[in-house]
């Protein structure tokens, strides 16, 4: 599936293509991955404002 994804039309752009993860779920037997949205390193202002507009859009994209 991974392969089928990566031909996207969304990833053809060699700059976004670049930013592609693969992430193996069966790399552990007790864990799991996953991408925590409210853990940030940059906490300025203007930063932590756009995550906040990011995850609202998100979930307002969810909650439809």
């Amino acid at each position: 599936m991974s392969k089928e994804i990566a031909r996207f039309k969304e990833f053809s752009n060699k700059k976004i293509a670049d930013r592609l993860v693969y992430i193996d779920p069966s790399l552990s037997s007790n864990a799991y991955p996953s991408i925590n949205p409210f853990s940030f390193v940059d906490t300025h202002d203007d930063s932590i404002n756009l995550m906040t507009q990011e995850i609202i859009k998100i979930f307002n994209v969810l909650l439809k």
